[in-house]
């Protein structure tokens, strides 16, 4: 998947999903009868989809769907859901439950309280008090729900966390119909009138970080991108892409004149081919273990001409710069322009709550006539928006001669989107370039 702000790309946009489609089913009130739930003053009432939850810490054994959580056979599992209470206060907590084969029990956890909470045999969701806890501070917090006894093969299904009280007033929590946690980016500046014929860039992913699914983007420029991915617990690969100017994500409608062109891979390339499904163009990858804790070097190398432009990347492996591709990019002659590095989550929600964490440093171009100019400004921005990625778990700051910048985890934001941030001076790479 390819997240960028500086690619034109169309947005999807998604109907809101309602909290429940089904005509035939009924929402029945099993609160407390004796009057005691109704005379807690409740000044803001809020549901809370379980659409949105993480199974932790497999979430192979819990269903999570549009509807909530279900298909749950496992009480070593749980279904977590995260919200940032902005009030503090007494909360009622309910929840919107069915358990089809026989009565059964979950248990909801909040602010180090755990209710029990009995589901009767029913095929409709019902509302079903849980009790009142109290929310003594502001910021980031989560329920979590876990199995407690099942009649039959499944725990009890869950649709919805119901919250009132003064913490549900202005919670926020992800309302969106995506899971993943917000791509984050930082831009690098290019001082006016330089132009940047090599793109020299370091990154390094901490110990932890290296969550399946997720791209580390070092270097990238209007027309393509170069970085480090974990594909799979076993598979983790450098991948090297440019664009095509021409509209359209099949390769097969891609006209020759605006074809991208391989014009040589490097021994490392595991597999070099079109891509479509997000733009086309061609890419090539190399399946390497690469490591935590280590730092990687990038080059980018532009060499535009009366037709197009040519694209080289490299890596630095084993004490020497290995190429992985140079393309050709016909129509239109391009400067390597629109500097950034980038982490996102490509993996649809699935361990979606792990923080990502890259650090980026000695970002560098060389101009022309060789001289190595390094960029230290750059922007920070995110995908995150109420609509689509509704995080407020991400954050930067300037580390030395760059940047570390991070995504995920439920933690406080540090960042603000396009904040600018200044590094440090660094010192120039001593780099003999390839030819």
């Amino acid at each position: 998947m390819r997240i960028s702000m500086y690619q034109t790309r169309a947005v999807k946009s998604f109907a809101a999903l309602l909290l429940l489609t089904a005509c035939n089913k009924r929402i029945v009130d099993l609160s407390p009868a004796d009057g005691k739930a109704a005379a807690t003053a409740v000044s803001t009432t809020d549901t809370i989809p379980l659409k949105n939850a993480y199974g932790i810490p497999d979430e192979n054994n819990i269903g999570i769907s549009g509807t909530g959580i279900g298909n749950w056979t496992s009480s070593n599992d749980s279904a977590r859901v995260y919200v940032t209470f902005n009030n503090t206060g007494s909360l009622t907590v309910s929840l919107l439950a069915k358990s089809p084969d026989g009565a059964g029990s979950v248990t909801v956890s909040i602010a180090g309280k755990k209710f029990t909470v009995n589901v009767p045999q029913s095929t409709s969701y019902q509302k079903i008090t849980a009790g009142t806890v109290n929310i003594t501070g502001t910021g980031i917090s989560y329920f979590t729900i876990k199995g407690a006894t099942k009649p039959g093969g499944y725990y009890a299904d869950v649709s919805n966390i119901i919250i009132s009280g003064s913490p549900a007033n202005n919670a926020y929590y992800n309302k969106s119909d995506w899971r993943t946690c917000p791509a984050v980016h930082m831009g690098y500046t290019i001082a006016t009138g330089d132009t940047a014929r090599w793109f020299y860039n370091e990154i390094k992913i901490p110990s932890g970080s290296d969550v399946v699914n997720t791209f580390f983007m070092a270097n990238g420029f209007y027309n393509g991108y170069f970085g480090i991915q974990v594909n799979s617990p076993t598979e983790r690969r450098i991948l090297f892409s440019i664009w095509s100017d021409y509209n359209t994500n099949d390769p097969g409608q891609v006209p020759a004149n605006y074809a991208v062109q391989l014009v040589q891979k490097g021994s490392l390339v595991t597999t070099e081919e079109n891509f479509g499904n997000e733009g086309t163009g061609r890419h090539a990858y190399a399946i390497y273990n690469w490591h935590t804790d280590s730092t990687y070097k990038f080059l980018v190398h532009s060499v535009p001409d009366a037709g197009g432009v040519t694209y080289s990347g490299y890596i630095f492996l084993n004490n020497q710069w290995q190429l992985i591709a140079t393309y050709y990019k016909p129509v239109g002659t391009y400067n390597m322009t629109g500097l950034y590095s980038f982490i996102e989550d490509f993996g649809g929600g699935l361990n979606s709550y792990k923080q990502r964490n890259m650090l980026v440093q000695n970002q560098w171009i060389v101009t022309p006539n060789g001289t190595w100019k390094q960029l230290k400004t750059a922007h920070f921005t995110t995908t995150t928006h109420d609509d689509v990625y509704s995080r407020v778990d991400y954050g930067a700051a300037a580390s030395g001669p760059g940047y570390n910048y991070f995504t995920s985890g439920f933690v406080p934001k540090t960042a603000s989107d396009n904040q600018q941030f200044t590094c440090g001076t660094g010192t120039q790479p001593v780099v003999t370039l390839p030819q």
